[in-house]
């Protein structure tokens, strides 16, 4: 059976010159588990030794020294001391009330494990967050196996909001298929916690690990598209007509057609002039029995000057 003590300490002192001397009246409230049997005691100590306890299961005070005895007798005949040792005791059956479900309250930890070092022996760590009360117990267990060695823990830390946290610390070296778990026993679960380690890459590491590859290759694509563009505006490409068709002089003689089947003409830009790198131009003969007279050819565009007739 647990007992919960509330105790108000009531301090004053008296210094003199040289000496210093001090006192106090401590006040308990003992609750047990049960909130029944409260009990309400109070102390009188000065100078560090004790004059004078109140017990409420007695219901009188008794003193420990010759002056403290005298203060006992006085307490134990004075029925108004009495009678608020008697209120003491209520209010503390009141605060008692409060304060016992409060004990057992549990909140249950977060627990973490991480791999803390990737060398040729790993280091895990288990993490628990944020439980209450504060007993706690972590173990690890490889392959079913309880592992004692190579194992460091740290005590329990106080993150002073009434929670507290706990790390333990696993020195091994991997091995293929594996089984490590980290075993928490805590007054929130009436059964262990089992917590395994799972060497896979988190959810949220291979989502940045493919958002990744994608900005690669978003920035390859648009470095590759940069470069033909940053080509092309140093070499310009220029496209001619599909088809380009001269009709001769009307009468006996049979019209001309001249058909460009390539048109593709490279021009590199050098200063305010452009000279012609290659072209590419097929021209389609007309049979010899319709070779237009010398009239047509002489009046053909100045854009077929330069070309050569494909044999």
């Amino acid at each position: 059976m647990r007992k919960y003590n509330l105790v108000a300490v009531f301090l004053s002192a008296l210094f003199e010159t040289v000496h210093g001397h001090y006192g106090y009246v401590q006040i308990q409230c003992r609750v047990p588990d049960s909130q029944q049997h409260v009990e309400f005691i109070f102390t009188v100590t000065y100078n560090m030794i004790e004059y004078l306890r109140y017990n409420s299961t007695e219901d009188k005070a008794i003193g420990y020294t010759e002056f403290g005895k005298k203060l006992a007798e006085d307490y134990n005949k004075n029925k108004i001391l009495l009678a608020q040792a008697e209120f003491v005791l209520d209010q503390c059956k009141k605060v008692g009330q409060y304060i016992v479900p409060l004990s057992d309250k549990t909140v249950p930890p977060e627990v973490i494990i991480r791999l803390d070092n990737v060398n040729q022996k790993a280091i895990l760590v288990c993490s628990a967050y944020d439980f209450y009360p504060k007993p706690i117990r972590l173990t690890w267990i490889r392959d079913d196996q309880v592992m004692a060695a190579d194992v460091t823990s740290i005590e329990e830390q106080d993150n002073g909001d009434w929670f507290y946290q706990i790390h333990s610390h696993l020195e091994y070296f991997p091995k293929p298929g594996e089984k490590i778990s980290c075993v928490v026993e805590h007054a929130s679960s009436n059964k262990p916690m089992i917590y395994h380690w799972d060497p896979s890459l988190p959810e949220s590491e291979k989502a940045k690990i493919i958002l990744g590859a994608v900005g690669l290759s978003i920035g390859v694509f648009m470095a590759a598209g940069g470069l033909i563009y940053y080509k092309r505006k140093h070499t310009g490409f220029y496209r001619l007509p599909p088809n380009w068709r001269k009709l001769g002089e009307t009468g006996n003689q049979k019209s001309l057609e001249l058909e460009l089947q390539v048109i593709f003409v490279a021009v590199q830009t050098v200063g305010n002039t452009e000279r012609l790198l290659d072209s590419c131009v097929r021209i389609q003969k007309p049979p010899p029995s319709e070779v237009p007279p010398s009239s047509v050819l002489a009046r053909e565009p100045r854009a077929v000057r330069g070309f050569r007739y494909a044999n």
